[in-house]
Formats: structure tokens, C-alpha cells, sequence
């Protein structure tokens, strides 16, 4: 009994700190822009995870085009942040999806 405990607690201390790393990785993306925080990942991981592809994440990096609401969809799916937060931190206001 005392080994489940033990590993229940430890199960429990695992996912808060995996709570905490994301919280404190979600405050210091709120400090950049867009396009900063997607230059910080491997834009072909990037693209695989968020399903956009690479050459528009590069447009998105670079800040040539406003990204869509899909796109900050996609990618709050796989980033700390939400679309709002994403929308919030993107330099160009986001434009409908065609």
C-alpha cells in the first residue's frame, strides 16, 4: 500500500511540474511577438505537430502575411497558448480563413 502511495504521489508531483513548466513557459511567450515564438522550434517538427506547412510557418516567421484563425488554431493545439493568446502576441491582426 505504501508503494502505490508513494507512486500515486509521485504521478501527482510529475503533472504539476509539468503544469508549472507550462505556465512558465506560456508567461515568457507572452512576452514576444508571434513570429519569435514560432522561431524558437524546428519549423519542420513545427509544421508536422500544428499541420501547416513548413513554407507558411516561414511566412509566418518572417512576418510577410497575417496568420489566420485556423492557423492560430492549429497551432495553439500544439504551443502553451491559446488562439486568443496567440492573435494577442501576433504582430499583423489575424485575417479569415478562405
Amino acid at each position: 500500500m505504501l508503494e502505490q502511495e508513494t507512486q500515486n504521489s509521485g504521478n501527482s508531483l510529475s503533472q504539476e511540474v509539468r503544469l508549472l513548466i507550462q505556465e512558465g513557459l506560456k508567461q515568457r511567450y507572452k512576452q514576444r511577438t508571434l513570429a519569435q515564438v514560432l522561431s524558437l522550434f524546428d519549423v519542420e517538427q513545427l509544421a508536422k505537430d500544428s499541420g501547416i506547412c513548413a513554407p507558411r510557418l516561414a511566412e509566418l516567421i518572417a512576418e510577410a502575411d497575417a496568420p489566420t484563425y485556423l492557423e492560430l488554431t492549429k497551432l495553439g493545439r500544439c504551443l502553451p497558448l491559446n488562439p486568443a493568446e496567440l492573435a494577442s502576441i501576433s504582430r499583423k491582426p489575424p485575417k479569415k480563413d478562405n
